[in-house]
């Protein structure tokens, strides 16, 4: 069965706007999760200080409006095409993530992990065939 898009090129756009908002949130927030530090306590005064660098960290409220908007391009893509399509697209995601954190974060990504990524990336392109 094919599916006939309504809007091709808005559907496009918006799932664009889903992996790049969503991956680009998932960054922000690891590097504003390390700029806080490890939260490593349940004291509730330690806690609460760590929630006010967390909310006040401008890394973190960048990947949370990022993610927000990653969020509601998602709930609008799927008011006009099948899941079946969005969901595998935004797969990518994977990739960008893997980027990010490589130049972004300067982590290390070893061979293992870039596998991974390159596997899923062949299983989206098999699920869209």
């Amino acid at each position: 069965m094919v599916v006939e898009l309504v809007k091709p090129l808005e559907t496009f756009l918006l799932i664009a706007v889903i992996v790049f908002g969503g991956s680009f949130g998932d960054i922000l927030l690891s590097r504003g999760m390390k700029q806080v530090g490890e939260v490593d306590t349940l004291n509730l005064r330690a806690l609460i200080s760590i929630a006010k660098k967390v909310i006040t960290n401008i890394s973190v409220i960048s990947g949370i409006a990022c993610m927000a908007i990653a969020f509601f391009s998602l709930l609008t893509v799927l008011s006009w095409a099948p899941i079946s399509l969005v969901s595998p697209a935004t797969a990518f995601s994977y990739v960008v993530n893997t980027i990010g954190a490589k130049y972004y974060l300067n982590e290390k990504i070893d061979k293992g992990r870039l596998i991974g990524t390159a596997l899923v990336c062949l299983g989206v392109v098999f699920l869209v065939l």
